[in-house]
């Protein structure tokens, strides 16, 4: 009787476990609603290229959103994608933040030397409008 005890524990315990990390998947992260219109143009460029991220986007991230007093334009740490708020006029400047701290945190991405977007410092608000189909096809290449 113990035996079969343990056992209905154990089982309801990974049957709660599965429902949690179900419900996790299916929903995804909070995001700050001045970042959905970004967000949302990521996740489509990912489906597009058929890049898998789903799993780590909906599970191991819980909050994309905005701040003040961060000197960076954006901050992604565990669990937690921080934007800029300061960043937040400039379309660009902040698509290309999101894109950039989705990478480090989805894909493991670094920084790197060449104009991308994974480049450390921004590059202009126009250099990124001007550029962005490049730009993107570059940082699908790296996530890939």
């Amino acid at each position: 009787m113990k035996r079969f005890i343990q056992f209905i524990l154990i089982t309801a315990m990974v049957v709660g476990a599965g429902l949690v990390f179900w419900q996790d998947y299916q929903t995804g992260p909070i995001i700050d609603s001045r970042l959905d219109k970004y967000v949302n143009e990521w996740k489509l460029d990912m489906d597009s290229a058929g890049i898998q991220y789903k799993v780590k986007f909906n599970v191991i991230l819980d909050t994309i959103k905005v701040v003040k007093g961060i000197s960076a334009n954006g901050y992604s740490h565990t669990n937690t994608i921080r934007i800029n708020e300061n960043i937040l006029d400039s379309e660009w400047l902040t698509r290309q933040t999101v894109y950039h701290e989705l990478g480090h945190n989805i894909f493991l991405l670094d920084h790197v030397d060449d104009k991308c977007i994974m480049f450390e410092d921004d590059l202009s608000e126009s250099f990124y409008q001007d550029n962005w189909n490049n730009l993107v096809s570059k940082y699908i290449n790296k996530a890939k």
